[in-house]
């Protein structure tokens, strides 16, 4: 069953998109690369399913398709499709969940502490740790990440199981590190 919705989004989306998208189309609806989860056959359970993420998808990229990268986009869509009350949180509040890394171009979470923390305050702080990559202290155990304390502190209220936020948070870490 799974294949044959992913096989139907892929020809959907090829028949809406231009030639230049659809290796990409490909590789993102077939993709498995964070834990051998396929974020696809997680999220989109039904032929219904499949017409909301394409009609959603191709109306929303219309603007925006010479801007966006295909494989990023799609997975927002899957979240959006899915838990639209995490995508709006998200898209709402990126700047208490996550902060520019030392490179300018790529983003990583803020820990619950930093959330409300600005950009150029944790860096200059982050600058100057013993641990530029803010990794927790092997004895302290793991540092709790803002967004996933939003998920934890809001679970009840988004209506989420524990395995929807484990699902969650591997696909925005796959946004993170794709």
């Amino acid at each position: 069953e799974h294949g044959v919705l992913r096989t139907e989004i892929k020809n959907l989306l090829k028949e809406g998109l231009e030639s230049k998208f659809h290796k990409q189309i490909e590789r993102v609806v077939d993709s498995r690369e964070y834990l051998s989860v396929n974020f696809t056959n997680e999220i989109v359970k039904t032929y219904r399913d499949v017409i909301r993420l394409v009609n959603s998808l191709l109306f929303e990229i219309e603007t925006i398709k010479e801007e966006v990268f295909f494989y990023d986009f799609y997975f927002l869509q899957l979240l959006k499709l899915e838990f639209p009350r995490v995508y709006e949180a998200l898209i709402n509040n990126r700047y208490l969940f996550f902060t520019l890394k030392s490179d300018n171009e790529t983003y990583e979470y803020k820990t619950a502490n930093e959330a409300w923390e600005s950009e150029d305050s944790l860096s200059r702080r982050r600058m100057f740790q013993l641990d530029p990559n803010n990794q927790a202290d092997p004895d302290e155990g793991d540092i709790v990440t803002s967004f996933k304390k939003y998920l934890q502190d809001n679970q009840e209220d988004l209506d989420l199981t524990e395995y929807d936020q484990n699902l969650i948070t591997h696909l925005v870490d796959t946004l993170l590190t794709v």
